[in-house]
């Protein structure tokens, strides 16, 4: 692949927070892994260290290959919406053509999904809207005070239009600018007045975006917690009714249920499935 001539690119800053080196020994030699290579480990810069580099689009090259696109393997709409219902936040569809959250409130108002032209759309203007109920004072805590039109509410669409291409594309539903370019305009105005707010809202941005995929993390965490706990008695004792149900041998049967009412009674904290699979060796 080449770039084509007269093609200009565009300057871009990043940032590395990390860096790869060689792995040494006490006496500063290189420790050499099973594999036979050098072992490299990754350390945290005590500075972050700013680059910048010219970049091209695919259209600005030849002989690139076309992209692929892979699908996801998972519904991403399934679990957009388990996104949105782990964070527990107050949703009501009762908006005509209007997406808004409502700092006072604490309340998100989107229209109906069969207004939205497709199922990605919808996920990601709501899931644009949980990015500003994250600024809530009992969450992330951000300036919601501006009015439309005012520097801090730009502000504040920067951060949640950021936060909505990182979602975006962790879920595979994409992203739609359309939907906010009216503030594109005073997007530019803050940045022209202050060029660093830009790293400023892609931290605050990365931040919502942490805080929104955690509520799924957390539910999934919760839900596995609950499976390991021990059974309630009357949960044991039914379902030892209905295994020694089964049991060819009546004493075969009484003896199991001895077994499962003294380990009860011992407390053993085990799963129901423990204590069966024990009870047949």
């Amino acid at each position: 692949a080449q770039v084509r001539k007269g093609e200009k690119g565009t300057l871009i800053q990043y940032w590395k927070f990390t860096e790869e080196k060689i792995k040494r020994d006490a006496n500063g030699k290189p420790v050499i892994g099973a594999d036979g290579k050098k072992v490299k480990q990754t350390t945290k810069l005590d500075k972050p260290r700013a680059f910048s580099a010219s970049v091209f689009n695919a259209e600005q090259i030849d002989g690139l290959p076309e992209l692929k696109k892979v699908e996801p393997r998972w519904d991403r709409h399934e679990r957009a919406e388990k996104i949105l219902a782990a964070s527990a936040a107050n949703i009501s569809h009762d908006q005509e053509d209007r997406a808004f959250y409502s700092p006072s409130t604490d309340k998100i108002h989107l229209p109906t999904k069969e207004q939205f032209p497709t199922a990605d759309n919808y996920y990601a203007v709501a899931l644009h809207e949980l990015g500003h109920w994250t600024g809530h004072p009992s969450r992330l805590d951000r300036d919601l005070t501006g009015s439309f039109g005012s520097e801090k509410y730009a502000k504040e669409e920067l951060r949640a239009e950021i936060s909505s291409l990182m979602v975006g594309d962790e879920l595979g539903i994409g992203h739609d600018p359309s939907n906010h370019a009216a503030y594109v305009n005073s997007w530019i105005k803050v940045l022209q007045d202050d060029p660093k707010e830009i790293l400023r809202a892609a931290r605050d941005a990365e931040a919502i975006k942490d805080y929104i995929l955690s509520s799924e993390q957390k539910k999934t965490a919760t839900v596995q917690a609950s499976a390991k706990k021990e059974p309630p008695v009357s949960s044991v004792d039914e379902a030892a009714q209905r295994l020694a149900g089964s049991f060819k041998n009546p004493a075969d049967a009484e003896r199991f249920i001895a077994a499962v009412n003294k380990n009860v009674a011992q407390r053993v904290q085990h799963h129901y499935h423990d204590q069966e699979e024990e009870l047949e060796r």
